[in-house]
């Protein structure tokens, strides 16, 4: 065995740079689009938040001295902070949804070339669709109610054939995570009794080393188990 070749091919493969996967560049401009709607959401919640905190406290005269004045300013300003917290979400959601205009076309373009790319190379490339079943902002995937849509553009696409589902759900207790595992089945029976041309529904996968027997149990057909059977990886490995 040529120990200083295969030395050599390691190092080219370090040092060589990287070409950007086109689904890697998909999933940076959807991060892109909510990018916007994510910050306003979390500034508008933290802000409202302190202000109602404030109206609260000086209501309940733990600041400004217990007068008749700070009561009733405590209250307004309470009030101010609980319209900001009510208003909050559908803000988001319209920043969300013009953020997404602004990008789709960008989107689009790369699906097609992902599109094109299997054409070329003669192959029909079977994808899922990502879904963000917990609605976190820090995670990527297509929201609940606009997965049908999605998946009827994709599937018009030559190369491309939509086997299933995927997602990650929020990081809670087993039990907790059925919840989502079964919002996740009842998505996954919905677009296969769609019809929808150029989808065959066979994959869902979802559930982790924590959380799979609750995913088998809502029906998932892959899981991702690395941890438990390689043991938890090194923090120098989990950067890399």
């Amino acid at each position: 065995m040529n120990t200083d070749k295969i030395y050599a091919e390691q190092l080219a493969n370090e040092y060589a740079p990287k070409e950007t996967s086109k689904v890697v560049a998909l999933r940076k401009l959807d991060a892109k689009a909510k990018l916007p709607a994510h910050i306003f959401t979390y500034t508008l919640g933290v802000v409202s938040a302190l202000v109602f905190g404030t109206g609260m406290c000086l209501a309940m005269g733990q600041i400004g001295g217990g007068t008749q004045v700070s009561f009733i300013a405590g209250i307004i300003i309470g009030i101010i902070g609980m319209v900001g917290m009510s208003v909050n979400y559908p803000i988001y959601k319209r920043i969300l949804e013009n953020g997404k205009k602004k990008y789709a076309f960008e989107i689009m373009e790369l699906a097609k070339e992902i599109s094109r790319l299997a054409v070329k190379a003669g192959i029909t490339q079977n994808v899922l669709a990502e879904v963000n079943i917990g609605g976190e902002a820090q995670k990527g995937g297509i929201a609940p109610d606009e997965l049908k849509d999605l998946i009827s553009v994709i599937s018009e696409l030559p190369g491309i054939r939509v086997k299933g589902l995927m997602c990650v759900p929020p990081a809670v207790g087993e039990e907790e995570a059925r919840r989502y595992f079964a919002s996740m089945r009842r998505l996954f029976e919905d677009i296969a009794s769609a019809g929808i041309p150029g989808v065959d529904m066979r994959e869902l996968s979802m559930g982790m080393s924590g959380d799979y027997k609750s995913a088998i149990k809502e029906g998932a057909t892959m899981v991702r188990v690395g941890t438990a059977i390689f043991g938890a990886r090194p923090a120098a490995a989990a950067r890399a």
